[in-house]
């Protein structure tokens, strides 16, 4: 049942990620259910603080609710929110408060569980940078590991695509709602319920906007134990996912090419902050990948024993 609560939560209008884990955390707090908010009457949900014009779009948005709730049903597709046990528990513990308060998926969820490396680049990548994630997916998948990208064109779909031929698996994040969501052709053939996780965290009617890019990728962030940048310009969508990752410090690292193209022009950007630079090694002639390697086993350790945080919210305005 409750997944027909978190889409009520997500289809009342007004109410937004914000919101939508402010009224989670509170529930967790007062170990109320959501079956028992939801059962709730106008009057009761505004003497805990919603206004009477939340409380009446949480009404109202029972009927879309219901009826997103039967084709969510009829394609497979799993919802799960902060309240349930199956939540990747990883996730909150990168992101916190700021993560994904529901998820919608399609696939194989084990792979949430596993190590994994996310990969962000330029939609327009260059030669060498195709080259590049090809070699570093390959050599990651050998490993049976996960690759987590966003389905765009260039370096994203080129991870995705590499993992799946070298009998890999990978998580597609992505920016719209499944309800709008189509596989690129030539992901089509290789993917298959058991290789492929398919995520987002936005109501399944939603259409792709810049907003929804930029937080899908933080996202990719929080559930990667590194990030690899491929390219990255000096501005867009890669080059905040790469400061993101040095602000929560995820592990971080970047393509060092001798001659970088114009869209690794902000490469050296993160290389000069801290990450670390991936470059081919001269015995193998391939990218040397073993610093990455010890970063996520450490990382997927350090994990393991972290605490999960708290959701603390004594009031809907605390």
């Amino acid at each position: 049942m409750n997944a027909q609560h978190y889409l009520q939560l997500q289809a009342a209008k007004g109410f937004g990620p914000v919101l939508q884990r402010r009224v989670l955390s509170y529930l967790s707090n007062k170990n109320m259910t959501l079956d028992e908010f939801m059962s709730a009457s106008v009057s009761d949900w505004q003497q805990i603080g919603l206004s009477s014009t939340q409380a009446s779009a949480l009404k109202n948005a029972k009927d879309q609710a219901r009826m997103w709730s039967d084709k969510v049903a009829e394609q497979e597709i799993e919802v799960i929110g902060w309240l349930d046990n199956s939540y990747p528990g990883n996730l909150r513990r990168v992101l916190g408060d700021k993560a994904p308060p529901i998820l919608y998926m399609w696939g194989n969820s084990t792979l949430l569980h596993k190590p994994s490396v996310g990969f962000c680049g330029a939609r327009d990548a260059s030669e060498q940078g195709i080259a590049f994630a090809k070699d570093t997916t390959e050599q990651i998948v050998m490993k049976k590991w996960v690759i987590v990208s966003g389905h765009a064109r260039g370096i994203d779909c080129t991870t995705h695509k590499t993992a799946l031929e070298n009998n890999g698996s990978t998580i597609i994040v992505v920016p719209v709602g499944l309800f709008n969501f189509k596989l690129r052709a030539e992901l089509k053939s290789l993917a298959s319920f058991k290789s492929v996780l398919i995520l987002s965290e936005f109501q399944p009617n939603a259409r792709w906007s810049v907003t929804n890019a930029m937080t899908r990728n933080r996202t990719i962030c929080g559930l990667s134990n590194a990030l690899v940048i491929v390219e990255s310009g000096v501005t867009g969508g890669t080059f905040e996912a790469g400061k993101f990752a040095l602000s929560i410090k995820i592990p971080l690292f970047v393509a060092d090419y001798t001659h970088p193209s114009q869209s690794a022009q902000g490469n050296l950007y993160f290389i000069q902050r801290g990450a670390v630079p991936i470059r081919r090694s001269k015995k193998t002639h391939r990218a040397n990948l073993s610093k990455l390697f010890d970063s996520v086993e450490n990382h997927q350790q350090m994990l393991a024993i972290a605490p999960l945080p708290k959701l603390v919210q004594h009031s809907l305005f605390s």
